[in-house]
């Protein structure tokens, strides 16, 4: 039997598209290019880099800015181009208690912004009544209407049922109920033509990370700490899900089943429980006399949460010094669970636990050294994201958004 051809090559005309691509996308922050500026990055040729250049300037995706500074040989004066589209993104945070909004340029260039604070509304149809009634302010007060976004977001707790755009539960709003329709919620404010994603505050924050750096041969696990633990899987560049929007729930991983607090998933040693500021609160609690003596002490207990014992562990305070060890090694029995079915290269900490202090960082590495798998050096590099997790959750919704628009085949036949 004669053997099948198994070449998987690209045909000429797929791989003029792969080309078309990689040129566009090396031209999406907006910024002035050159030719061979881009096929240097791209690893193009010049002249295909010019054929698809001038592709994207009959579609009106590319602008000519004419000609540039003389190279350094004295040689011909090189033609400017820049990446240019009318259409705008804009971004809707709904946290317990904060509503954001952000409108930008398909450049990331932001043009303005909308601040709430304040527990989340009582019912789901009041929160996106506000929802719509600032998004329309915004628009007009930029002379924008509806019809000029190319994609909208919505940042929110809870899970997502992406297959019914579905927000299946949000334990910070059970007044809510289950499966609130919040696809449909945000179709009737936008219409039907944007491109809408919706998606849960860990996996958004987490996708800040897209545009950061180079992923696109890496495993990046992104760890989301507030009023909750999850994380946000991106493999090769793509964030994961899956069918029951259960991939990134890891703060309901298990890590002591003795605990005697049921965690509000139903089950008991959940790791979002192990690692919260309840729990220290309960081990203040527990260990009076050593609070006494603790700097913790000029703080009321209620008050004292993640960041606090970081901070007093780094002055040298004994008992901060034995929670953030307490913290240390139950996050490191958290990462090689995870590790062990997702193999990351890289592991940053986001919100409450990118504060950790040294002594953390320390604690966590030698407890992690102790699991004879990983090799000598460590399996992974860990990175602490200090910024506020609001500014990472709008950034990682605009990369989102921007990341659908440049992989749209349709730019590109």
């Amino acid at each position: 039997m004669k053997k099948e051809n198994r070449n998987t090559g690209a045909l000429p005309s797929d791989l003029k598209i792969h080309n078309r691509m990689l040129v566009l996308n090396a031209m999406r922050d907006g910024s002035l290019y050159t030719a061979a500026g881009i096929a240097e990055t791209t690893g193009i040729s010049r002249p295909t880099v010019v054929k698809c250049i001038q592709y994207f300037l009959e579609r009106g995706l590319v602008i000519s800015h004419g000609k540039g500074e003389s190279t350094e040989n004295g040689g011909k004066k090189p033609e400017l181009y820049s990446f240019v589209c009318q259409k705008l993104l804009l971004t809707v945070t709904l946290w317990p208690n904060l509503l954001s909004i952000h409108l930008c340029r398909m450049d990331l260039k932001r043009i303005t912004s909308l601040r709430i604070e304040g527990p989340i509304k009582e019912t789901p149809e009041e929160a996106f009544a506000l929802i719509k009634e600032k998004s329309m302010e915004m628009l007009a007060e930029y002379q924008y209407g509806v019809e000029d976004l190319y994609g909208v977001s919505l940042s929110t707790s809870g899970t997502i049922d992406y297959s019914r755009g579905l927000l299946k539960y949000n334990t910070n709003s059970p007044s809510w109920g289950t499966n609130i329709p919040v696809r449909k919620y945000m179709q009737d404010i936008f219409g039907e033509k944007v491109e809408l994603i919706i998606e849960n505050a860990g996996k958004m924050s987490g996708c800040s990370e897209l545009n950061r750096r180079n992923i696109e041969d890496k495993r990046v696990l992104v760890l989301f700490s507030t009023w909750g633990l999850s994380a946000c899987l991106i493999e090769k560049g793509h964030v994961l899900n899956g069918s029951n929007s259960l991939i990134g729930e890891v703060g309901h991983m298990i890590i002591d089943p003795n605990d005697t607090v049921r965690c509000g998933c139903g089950s008991f040693g959940c790791a979002e429980r192990m690692l919260s500021a309840e729990k220290i609160r309960s081990i203040i609690k527990q260990n009076s006399e050593k609070y006494s003596r603790s700097s913790l002490s000029s703080i009321p207990v209620r008050q004292i949460g993640i960041e606090t014992v970081f901070k007093h562990s780094a002055g040298n305070d004994e008992f901060a010094g034995e929670i953030t060890a307490y913290l240390a090694k139950n996050f490191a029995f958290l990462v090689r669970n995870i590790s062990l079915v997702f193999d990351p290269d890289i592991i940053v900490f986001e919100g409450d636990y990118a504060q950790a202090d040294d002594y953390f960082k320390e604690m966590f590495k030698n407890n992690l050294a102790q699991f004879k798998y990983y090799p000598e050096g460590g399996a992974f590099a860990v990175e602490y994201d200090r910024r506020p997790l609001e500014e990472l959750d709008m950034e990682g919704a605009f990369a989102y958004l921007q990341r659908r628009f440049f992989q749209n085949e349709g730019l590109y036949r």
